[in-house]
């Protein structure tokens, strides 16, 4: 459980405080302060998002397999991000895996560059999965 090879890693994400709702909010640049964590190593460009442990512990009881997408550093952006709209159920989770176990199968610098293009290309153009 938790990162690669199984061990917990502190993934930072800047926070400030949302006077308007009075909780803590990321800030709109958080991908930008995630690039801090893929220069200390703890985070990849491309790689499964990364998950709260608790969502970890709960998937991996539920989702055979679940466990395997931490074979390899999480990223700011993935497989799955692309291909795949945000979901919160549990049927969306093990749809999801199945891309991230795609990319752990198959990672390799052809399919980064493919990811890193359709990522801007959902980020520029308002195409592909939101």
């Amino acid at each position: 459980m938790g990162g690669r090879g199984g061990r917990h890693r502190v993934i930072r994400a800047l926070r400030e405080w949302d006077r308007s709702s009075e909780n803590f909010a990321l800030m709109n640049s958080r991908r930008s302060w995630q690039i801090l964590n893929v220069l200390r190593g703890d985070m990849s460009f491309v790689g499964p998002r990364p998950e709260r442990p608790f969502f970890v512990a709960e998937l991996t009881k539920a989702i055979p397999y679940y466990a395997e997408r931490h074979w390899v550093r999480p990223g700011i952006t993935g497989w799955a991000q692309i291909n795949f709209p945000y979901g919160a159920s549990l049927e969306d989770a093990r749809r999801k895996l199945t891309y991230d176990l795609y990319y752990v199968k198959n990672r390799g610098i052809f399919l980064d560059a493919l990811i890193l293009l359709q990522t801007a290309r959902v980020i520029f153009w308002n195409q592909g999965a939101r």
